[in-house]
């Protein structure tokens, strides 16, 4: 089985790179396809990596909980959705957020699709509260375009679209860096990038975890991300890791990864708003037949190394 996903895969670069015009040292990962290859452990599951922390909503601290689902799927290129019949493999990341805020639940959810040379092909966002529900969805056209659609219950921001002209190199999106920066090269030090910001929020024009903030269109802004190899202290034991720093706009995320994990997990996000997310449980297996009652995911197989 692993074989015939290889095989597939490399079918599927071959493709993609034929009509491809934004080339793969424009966004600065890896130059050759080795790491994208690591994740063919997966043996066609999907890897659930849990976490626990917090989020800012009006003001305030929540507990949350934030799912990570990756998996490979086949795609249909055309109408840029999974396929029952298309042989031809994408790398999807799905992005669960869920937390209470008082009386009412928020569940927001991204879902990002990435070409097997990691280009983006799209991102969806949803977001449900008892105030309203929102939805965005962020494409790439051979014009070297962004088209950033959205739907949402504010006013002045009900129904419309944005294009923007993508930078000429080093550009990102908020919302990838979870998965992408597993991918970076090891020689990689310091970069100033161009940052497109999260669409994880239920409004357009104001791309925060909260809704205490500056109200102005997204576009991409200048954004310096750096890499370093240091410790920290993870469930009581003090492990090696990769931690990337991502400033901009005022703002600092930053992402612990595991580099001696197989796959180099992300265990550890400090987020810009002073909240964060600690793994909690990781397991591999295919979710989409885990849908009895009494399926459960298999236990957790994170260890520190």
């Amino acid at each position: 089985m692993k074989k015939i996903m290889i095989i597939l895969i490399l079918a599927t670069l071959h493709c993609f790179n034929e009509n491809n015009k934004i080339i793969a040292n424009e966004r600065f990962f890896s130059k050759s396809q080795d790491s994208i290859f690591k994740i063919l452990d997966f043996k066609g599951n999907a890897e659930i990596a849990q976490y626990k922390g917090k989020v800012k909503r009006y003001n305030q601290f929540r507990k949350a909980h934030l799912a990570l689902i990756t998996v490979f799927e086949p795609f249909n290129l055309k109408q840029l959705v999974k396929s029952d019949t298309s042989q031809q493999y994408v790398l999807k990341q799905n992005q669960v957020l869920t937390y209470q805020t008082g009386v009412y639940p928020y569940r927001q959810m991204n879902s990002l699709f990435w070409k097997p040379d990691l280009q983006l092909l799209k991102i969806v966002m949803t977001s449900q509260e008892w105030c309203g529900q929102s939805y965005k969805k962020i494409t790439i056209n051979n014009k070297r375009e962004v088209n950033l659609h959205f739907h949402t219950y504010w006013e002045n921001e009900a129904d419309g679209e944005y294009t923007y002209k993508i930078p000429d190199k080093y550009f990102l999106f908020y919302d990838e860096l979870p998965l992408l920066l597993r991918f970076i090269e090891d020689d990689f030090y310091q970069q100033k990038i161009k940052l497109f910001p999260m669409l994880m929020s239920s409004r357009v024009n104001q791309a925060s975890w909260d809704i205490y903030t500056k109200i102005e269109k997204p576009d991409f802004k200048d954004a310096l991300l750096s890499r370093e190899k240091t410790k920290i202290k993870f469930k009581n034991k003090i492990i090696p890791i990769i931690k990337f720093t991502l400033e901009y706009n005022g703002l600092k995320d930053v992402y612990y990864f595991d580099w001696n994990h197989p796959y180099r997990i992300l265990i550890k996000w400090e987020r810009n708003d002073g909240g964060y997310f600690e793994l909690d449980h990781l397991s591999y297996a295919k979710y989409w037949e885990l849908n009895h009652k009494g399926d459960k995911l298999p236990e957790n197989v994170y260890r520190n190394h």
